[in-house]
């Protein structure tokens, strides 16, 4: 990850198919970027992650969820 990238990671449950589950995080990311977008942060500035149920979660209310690392200057 470059200097000044903001991460936007989605996050789902481990109920479901492994393809629901990566298209559900990867929506929930995505809907976050959109607004980070629409706030005036550059596209070219933002990773983005889905994790679907492979993401480490501790239960399954934490894995509805988006985490969104901003670098600091």
């Amino acid at each position: 990850t470059g200097a000044g990238t903001v991460v936007v990671t989605g996050f789902a449950g481990n109920t479901g198919t492994a393809k629901a589950a990566a298209l559900l995080s990867s929506t929930r990311a995505q809907v976050v970027v959109d607004r980070l977008v629409a706030n005036g942060v550059s596209q070219r500035r933002i990773r983005v992650i889905s994790n679907g149920a492979t993401g480490f979660v501790q239960s399954e209310v934490e894995s509805h969820k988006v985490t969104i690392a901003i670098p600091l200057r």
